[in-house]
């Protein structure tokens, strides 16, 4: 290790902080001897601003502190913008997707706070099993036990961090057991407890040690965290990856931009390390799990937490377009194989251009639907276990409220087929950003022009998607493996 990097790595410990091996590879891959010192300065002022302040120094951190510098370990291949391009290790392996474990039908839960409440808890009673495994922590009470101690008295207890506040030299965390809520305070006249504290997360269950002080404060001793068992994970026979993302909300005001432009960066080999570059080329399979896009304005009030109003540059099938996907399959709620729509929405962006600007773009909804991902959705229903009807028209409502009798009863007349919330703008929208777009709609109920039927409402809608579920995702099983064909479609 030369002297530089010495003096280096000792201005980074006394400003307080660790360093990980792979940031210390970085920092001497980028650390040039004229350049180290500024970067070092840089890497601290990032550290600095970070909220809460991180105690190891990441690689990542390096990186960032080398972008403001601008330097660079050699640049990176040019690369379309998409996830797919330039990816030459995973790019030469087969996709393979098998369902091990369908919940469809197994899942008791409605989304209500109950709900909620029953997964935390479960957790928690998990987790005190484990602890009441251990020898050390066998012999617990409770914090109400804790708190019923008198001054000094010892307390010993699994709880669950509800919320963690550091202040100085002190650490707070708010524990709960579901029966009784303390504080528990944390100093560093103990620095190897002061260090584990700062590694306790919101939700981690814990098994404390304390001390009564006064009210419902308590003073830790001693913390013991879990021991999970070991578990083998599976392995591929070819080392490709896959990458969750979830709950971007683009178009948001909680939106995170530069960290998910980070990420895509990455994922296109453009961001990281050697190694993380490396584990970016075998990157396979992208997974989407919650909200990836807001500001469509489908939804009523999205104005208020939306960054973009008016039009939607950023937003929906532009962001997909652009960066993740070269197919569209939402699932809308309302099986019809549709193939064209009519329009009764009123309060939806309807394009990406902004014609006040001057910019204005004219393109053909006679045929909304890409003709070959339709036709693929429709051979794959093929094999469903349920009625499907190729073609049809689909009303879009605004919403969201459900129709009117008399509204019903005119759409009827109307001929259309099909009545859903969900399916515009996003066909128009797609038809812009040049995505193939089909819609697999699911019905769950007669409207209420049917009146020997009960009207429509949440419950029953709700109930019959449920149902609906299994068949959705039989038939994207079916879809998935014919998407990969050459398309012809314009």
């Amino acid at each position: 290790m030369s002297e530089n990097l010495r003096d280096a790595i000792g201005v980074i410990l006394e400003a307080g902080f660790q360093i990980e091996s792979d940031a210390f590879k970085t920092l001497v891959e980028l650390g040039r001897e004229e350049s180290l010192r500024p970067l070092v300065d840089e890497l601290l002022r990032v550290a600095g601003s970070v909220e809460p302040r991180p105690l190891f120094i990441s690689a990542d951190l390096v990186l960032r502190a080398a972008e403001k510098l601008e330097l660079t370990m050699g640049k990176a291949a040019e690369v379309e913008t998409s996830l797919g391009a330039g990816r030459r290790f995973a790019e030469e392996h087969e996709s393979r997707l098998e369902v091990v474990f369908d919940p469809s039908g197994k899942l008791g839960t409605t989304g209500v706070f109950d709900d909620f409440l029953r997964y935390f808890r479960s957790r928690f009673e998990k987790m005190s099993g484990l602890f009441r495994q251990r020898i050390d922590t066998r012999s617990s009470g409770t914090i109400a036990d804790a708190l019923a101690s008198g001054a000094n008295g010892r307390g010993r207890f699994v709880c669950m961090v509800v919320e963690k506040r550091e202040k100085g030299n002190r650490i707070f965390l708010t524990v709960d057991d579901y029966d009784e809520e303390a504080t528990v305070l944390v100093n560093d006249s103990n620095p190897a407890l002061w260090q584990t504290a700062r590694r306790v997360a919101r939700d981690q269950v814990l098994f404390l040690e304390t001390r009564k002080s006064s009210g419902k404060l308590l003073v830790a001793e001693n913390i013991v965290l879990p021991e999970i068992p070991d578990h083998r994970p599976g392995r591929a026979s070819e080392e490709v990856y896959a990458v969750l993302i979830s709950d971007v909300h683009v178009g948001s005001k909680v939106f995170l931009e530069d960290s998910f432009q980070r990420v895509l960066g990455w994922l296109r080999g453009e961001v990281g390390d050697p190694g993380q570059r490396e584990i970016a080329d075998r990157v396979k399979y992208v997974m989407i799990g919650g909200d990836l896009v807001d500001g469509i304005g489908v939804y009523p009030r999205l104005e208020v937490s939306a960054e973009i109003t008016g039009t939607f540059p950023n937003s929906g099938q532009e962001v997909l377009r652009r960066t993740l996907a070269r197919d569209g399959l939402p699932l809308s709620d309302p099986s019809n194989w549709s193939e064209e729509f009519f329009d009764r929405t009123v309060a939806r962006p309807r394009t990406f251009f902004d014609a006040e600007a001057g910019c204005v773009a004219h393109v053909s909804l006679a045929d909304p639907f890409c003709p070959d991902l339709r036709g693929a959705l429709v051979a794959a229903t093929a094999g469903v276990d349920a009625r499907a009807h190729d073609g049809g028209v689909y009303l879009c409502i605004e919403g969201p409220q459900f129709s009117m009798r008399g509204e019903s009863r005119v759409f009827r007349s109307w001929g259309v087929d099909v009545i859903g919330m969900t399916a515009l703008p996003e066909a128009r929208l797609a038809r812009e950003a040049e995505l193939c777009y089909a819609t697999l709609a699911l019905v769950t109920d007669y409207d209420v022009w049917k009146e020997d039927e009960e009207p429509v409402s949440v419950q029953l809608v709700v109930e019959r998607l449920l149902r609906n579920a299994a068949v959705a995702q039989e038939a994207l099983r079916a879809l998935v493996p014919g998407l990969a064909g050459e398309r012809t479609c314009s």
